[in-house]
């Protein structure tokens, strides 16, 4: 199911989140040397000669506050949302008590929702859990129930949850549209590592799951919106196998940039400290 190639573009793609995630705390390093450096300056050249510096860090500070009011901002919006999910699902939520539900993890539970629509997902960390709305359990027969399942146990054990949600807040924190796209294309193949996953479960049984994803569009399709632009790429995958295409200059592009800012930075602190 080209395992090996999901792993490495899924670890490409944390790689270079975590880098653009270094950018702001090498910001912040570098704040704090030009400061020093800054008090170095006013004893050794006065305050005339100094106004270049002072630009500078009232420059840097401004991007610093900028990106970290966005990722405040983006993590409060993502929260605003879940709450207002499980507040609307309030009332509704009872266990999923069937003999189909996977025992690996005793931490995880797992909830039916007295809702029509067709959905399931899976939430948190600490406390992680899966629902599965009842109008997609009656429109499944076992085993596409099972490969639900186990698609959303496998989202948990990956943790996708919040690593989706720090890439989502630097991407909206950073307005950058390859970003952004890398984001969405992480998604997507998040999706379909779950997918793979399961139907490594349901023992190479590939039909049971895309049957699954067949009956929560004919249910109701506004019910899957919320997967449904990589809806194409998984029927792709479960029909012949084929991953979505990416381009190599955008890679190159996105994983290349911030490399060189976070190496300019690093190189620019040393400059000043080895100064200081």
């Amino acid at each position: 199911m080209k395992n090996k190639y999901l792993d490495k573009a899924l670890s490409a793609i944390v790689g270079i989140f975590i880098l653009i995630a270094l950018f702001p705390i090498a910001l912040f390093g570098l704040l704090i040397v030009e400061f020093q450096h800054l008090s170095w300056l006013l004893m050794a050249a006065g305050p005339v000669f100094s106004i270049f510096i002072y630009l500078l860090i009232a420059l840097e500070s401004l991007v610093l506050l900028w990106i970290t009011i966005g990722i405040v901002r983006s993590l409060f919006k993502q929260k605003q949302s879940i709450d207002t999910l499980f507040s609307h699902l309030l009332g509704r939520l009872e266990p999923l008590e069937s003999p189909l539900v996977p025992n690996w993890n005793s931490k995880i539970k797992w909830f039916l929702s007295k809702d029509n629509d067709a959905y399931a997902f899976s939430t948190g960390t600490s406390s992680p859990s899966v629902v599965v709305s009842q109008g997609l359990w009656d429109a499944l027969d076992d085993e596409q129930r099972k490969a639900v399942l186990y698609h959303e146990y496998y989202h948990l054990q990956s943790k996708d949850g919040i690593k989706q949600k720090l890439m989502q807040a630097l991407s909206e924190a950073i307005p950058v549209s390859q970003l952004r796209f890398l984001q969405k294309h992480y998604s997507t193949l998040t999706e379909i590592k779950a997918d793979a996953n399961s139907i490594e479960a349901m023992k190479g049984d590939r039909f049971s799951l895309g049957g699954a994803m067949l009956a929560a569009y004919n249910v109701h399709l506004d019910a899957v919106s919320n997967w449904s632009d990589s809806l194409d790429e998984r029927i792709e995958f479960l029909s012949r196998g084929k991953l979505p295409k990416q381009k190599l200059g955008l890679w190159i592009k996105v994983g290349v940039s911030p490399t060189v800012a976070l190496a300019f930075l690093i190189a620019q602190g040393v400059a000043l400290w080895c100064h200081y």
